[in-house]
């Protein structure tokens, strides 16, 4: 049976420290699409420069003041962004990555970066991937931008993730915890929390979003659902951004969904992702769709190894929106390898051990030489002659007197 389900939203922001606090409400409305406000994701005002604010950049004319100020307000909103989410800005940003680590990035990378983009050269895809691996953690650069370390953050970062977090931050991710995860799952499979994610966060868009908007008007009259579908990690970024009409790897006449997590996660591959993400360095993840059932043109099949299960195929991608992620996340297993560890200690100390042996051996060779050293050689000698002579005797000792 297919379940239809309301998504509730409270989303909480902190206050920049240039912002006044403010009383905020937050209106629930009992609606099976997702809803914020315009004001929800309001960035903060640009802050008012002067040339004492400036100072650290020195700089030499009006022109690199502008500069200087226009970069600092890219550094003020990007903190409010970390500041108000750090997970969901870490998602968002590791789906890009992914993206662009994938050998598809020409079809699953959409839209591509402009400032990594001509017409004539077409997409810088090294250079990009330069600037991704010098990407450090979201947690240090939030850091460094309380701190005010601008010149510690290389500035082309600062421009990709203003361009990924604050330019496209429609739609926008929001971590899901608790209670509110457990009713969201098993409100679709009852079996679903037997798979338990390591991340969930719900996809939002603004009311007056293009796409949430035609998606509303072509869905008035029609049931809204929900249910799983599974997918490879890589093409997410251009799904939330492009919807399911540009999906490069739909080459059937239709989208399946299923209302059973573990059939999904079937289809769910994992891939490699961020490596310095919040999420994991390798990551699985299977989505929760809202779509618009069309009696006449979309399919429901039930599953033939569960009852309680149905599977559903949709021919009109127009009517398909994805309201949650599901991750599946873990790191790269480290290898234990105690000889080779143990090699390398000894070849970064050689020159400590090498010195510490010449002395052992000058020391044995004095102790040797001395009157307590011929004793002791005796005293060692007697032992070993009378370890090898019990030995002997035990060898060679008869059965028969034995007995």
């Amino acid at each position: 049976m297919l379940k239809t389900t309301t998504a509730k939203l409270s989303p909480k922001r902190k206050q920049c420290n240039n912002d006044k606090p403010k009383q905020e409400t937050t209106q629930i409305q009992e609606e099976p699409i997702t809803q914020i406000s315009a004001t929800a994701i309001q960035l903060p005002e640009p802050i008012a420069l002067n040339e004492h604010s400036l100072d650290c950049y020195e700089p030499a004319s009006q022109q690199q003041l502008q500069e200087c100020a226009e970069y600092l307000n890219k550094a003020q909103t990007l903190q409010y962004a970390l500041e108000t989410d750090l997970v969901a800005c870490d998602a968002k940003w590791t789906l890009f990555v992914a993206a662009a680590l994938s050998y598809r990035y020409d079809s699953v990378l959409k839209p591509f970066p402009p400032q990594f983009s001509a017409e004539q050269t077409g997409c810088k895809i090294d250079i990009l991937m330069s600037v991704i691996n010098d990407t450090p953690k979201l947690r240090v650069i939030l850091q460094n931008l309380m701190e005010q370390n601008y010149t510690e953050i290389n500035r082309e970062v600062t421009d990709l993730l203003y361009w990924v977090l604050i330019e496209m931050r429609e739609p926008a991710l929001r971590l899901v915890e608790g209670e509110e995860l457990y009713s969201l799952l098993t409100s679709i499979d009852e079996k679903a929390l037997k798979f338990k994610p390591t991340h969930v966060f719900e996809v939002q868009a603004l009311t007056g979003f293009h796409s949430e908007v035609a998606f509303r008007n072509r869905t008035l009259n029609l049931p809204l659902k929900l249910a799983f579908m599974g997918n490879k990690f890589d093409n997410y970024f251009n799904i939330l951004q492009n919807g399911f009409t540009q999906y490069p790897e739909n080459n059937k006449n239709y989208l399946e969904l299923t209302t059973d997590l573990k059939k999904s996660l079937q289809h769910s591959p994992n891939c490699a992702a961020w490596g310095a993400s919040q999420c994991g360095s390798i990551i699985a993840c299977t989505a929760i769709c809202e779509f618009a059932l069309d009696a006449e043109m979309d399919s429901i099949i039930p599953d033939k190894q569960s009852k309680s299960c149905v599977n559903i195929q949709l021919r009109n991608l127009e009517n398909i929106r994805v309201r949650y992620l599901i991750f599946y996340g873990k790191r790269f297993p480290r290898r234990h390898l105690p000889k080779r560890r143990f090699l390398s200690w000894i070849f970064h100390h050689k020159y400590s051990l090498s010195l510490i042996s010449y002395m052992l051996f000058l020391l044995s060779i004095g102790f040797a030489n001395s009157d307590s050293g011929e004793s002791f050689k005796l005293y060692v000698c007697q032992k070993i002659d009378s370890i090898l002579d019990f030995c002997r005797r035990a060898i060679t000792r008869d059965p028969i007197q034995s007995a």
